[in-house]
């Protein structure tokens, strides 16, 4: 049985390594890197104010998600979430200015 298996693999891995296949594998792989054949060499222009402002948005949201109950936006919080934010996660609640 293991020869079976052996002599299996060894007949498809011989199958998808010809030099068709390789040629083939490269090929696509040019493809995926430099579509047309050509390097882009375009600089991206740098984001505008509103997608830096929702960029900093979803960042923030992303923070309150990870950190339900642990987390003030803002300077003023109140003494149960400091408390709640000690008994989790050992430290007091990080604070996001903004």
């Amino acid at each position: 049985m293991e020869l079976l298996y052996f002599r299996f693999i060894n007949i498809e891995v011989s199958e998808l390594t010809t030099s068709l296949c390789c040629a083939m594998y490269i090929q696509k792989l040019r493809d995926v890197l430099w579509p047309g054949g050509q390097l882009d060499t375009e600089t991206p222009s740098p984001p505008s104010e509103e997608q830096k402002q929702h960029t900093r948005a979803q960042a923030r949201q992303c923070l309150i998600n990870f950190f339900p109950g642990g987390l003030q936006i803002g300077s003023q919080g109140t003494e149960l979430q400091e408390r709640q934010s000690v008994i989790i996660f050992g430290r007091p609640p990080v604070t996001i200015s903004g």
